[in-house]
């Protein structure tokens, strides 16, 4: 992929993925304000709870099919075959699950949460799985731009069906399974444009490459996990000891800071098939680009928000939510650092030869994340727990920068300060996009 190509790919990733957070985030105001904080946390879990089973229940499929790959779309109907036989797998446990009486003992720990949301939380686990490892699998195809493009189309209509549900009086439930059929929307569009792309030729199952993708991606796996509690379990404790009320206000927080990592995560993504595929040279080239456009984005967005936070959630989500504004103003820099530590991990994953260093780099900013949650949440509430998830951002930062520079020699400076030529790319960045466009109505 050109210079050229790549700047297209990444703006154009990144506006359709905005698409996506905007449409997201209409959403969840209109939510906030037709069923208040409780509502709002009940709505949180439902997607709080089936991407943390995703993590645990992906077993390293995602990271594996990635490396496969690596923009060979001819080995898609092998490595799809597996992300199927996968999925299957996980209905089965999930119903294994319910049957030895797994919604009991969620009942226990989550007593605020009702039965019928946790069933629907476990139900959806499969679906988020598939879309999980479909987005992976797109960007290492180089067509990241394609699989926003088709998400931002699903969750246009999430917006559309809150204010349905608004004109129909709907009840909570409605709600809830309007999140179901959003979810499953997201998965049928998923795998019709897998089916497209290997076209003609069938699935290719083989249990023995089944194997050595799972033993391949073992390592990753468990930084995936750890990655994952370290996103929500601030989310998922403020809901056992807090309740529902405060995860409403936080979930607001966490999703506010966290569309900073998303963002990120599409500049990430859109050099991966050059990280993954490239030479060594370009491929620690681009993890540093990338890296100081992050910080750019990264810390562009988390000033906006700063100036902006407290009337910005008072007028949209109304003044019954701003206790949201104090964490949310703690969660910036964290996650701003967690933007660049993702850009950083997906080098050390796919061309460091030590993928392990990706799980102890998570291991290290979880276990710095849980010890000051469970410090400060019984003593500040919502604010300790945004305390305690920047410092374990920024804890997987520090170990992600330590290792990338002890097997390249890279500098501080140039992984991670932008200079003048990071900020002309910006306007490069346009007319190629304009360019682009051009040739595409052509």
């Amino acid at each position: 992929m050109s210079r050229q190509n790549l700047r297209v790919e990444a703006f154009g990733a990144f506006g359709y993925r905005g698409l996506s957070l905007a449409a997201s985030f209409l959403a969840g105001v209109i939510i906030a304000r037709a069923l208040g904080p409780e509502g709002k946390g009940l709505i949180a879990f439902l997607f709080l709870c089936p991407y943390l089973l995703t993590r645990i229940v992906e077993l390293g499929i995602n990271g594996a099919g990635v490396h496969e790959l690596r923009g060979h779309t001819e080995r898609l109907p092998r490595v799809h075959a597996n992300v199927l036989v996968l999925v299957l797998f996980t209905v089965l446990a999930g119903l294994g699950f319910m049957a030895l009486g797994g919604v009991e003992l969620l009942e226990k720990v989550f007593p605020d949460i009702p039965e019928e949301y946790l069933i629907i939380g476990l139900a959806l686990t499969p679906a988020v799985l598939y879309v999980f490892v479909w987005q992976g699998l797109m960007t290492a195809l180089g067509r990241q731009r394609h699989c926003n493009r088709l998400l931002a189309i699903v969750m246009a209509f999430y917006p559309i069906g809150c204010g349905a549900l608004i004109l129909l009086r709907a009840d909570a439930r409605a709600w809830a399974y309007l999140v179901v059929g959003l979810v499953f929307a997201q998965s049928l569009v998923a795998f019709m444009s897998l089916r497209r792309l290997h076209g003609s030729e069938p699935l290719r199952f083989e249990w023995t490459g089944f194997v050595q993708a799972l033993r391949f991606g073992f390592a990753v796996y468990i930084g995936n996990v750890l990655m994952q509690l370290l996103f929500n379990l601030d989310q998922f404790v403020v809901a056992n000891r807090v309740g529902l009320a405060a995860l409403g206000f936080y979930s607001i927080s966490a999703t506010l800071a966290g569309h900073l990592r998303i963002l990120n995560s599409v500049v990430a993504g859109s050099v991966l098939k050059r990280v993954t595929g490239g030479s060594a040279d370009e491929a620690v080239e681009s993890v540093c680009v990338s890296s100081r456009h992050a910080v750019l984005t990264g810390l562009g967005a988390a000033t906006i928000l700063l100036v902006i936070a407290r009337p910005f959630i008072g007028l949209f989500y109304s003044e019954a939510f701003l206790p949201a504004v104090t964490p949310l103003l703690l969660l910036l820099p964290g996650v701003a650092a967690l933007g660049v530590a993702t850009n950083i991990f997906s080098w050390i994953i796919y061309r460091s030869n030590r993928p392990y260093l990706y799980a102890v780099g998570s291991g290290i900013g979880f276990a710095v994340h849980l010890g000051m949650l469970f410090l400060l949440l019984d003593r500040m509430g919502i604010r300790g727990a945004a305390i305690a998830s920047s410092s374990g951002y920024l804890a997987a930062l520090a170990a992600a920068v330590l290792f990338f520079r002890a097997q390249t020699g890279s500098s501080l400076r140039t992984l991670l300060l932008p200079g003048v030529n990071d900020l002309k790319a910006y306007g490069r960045l346009t007319g190629d996009l304009i360019a682009a466009l051009r040739r595409e109505r052509s």
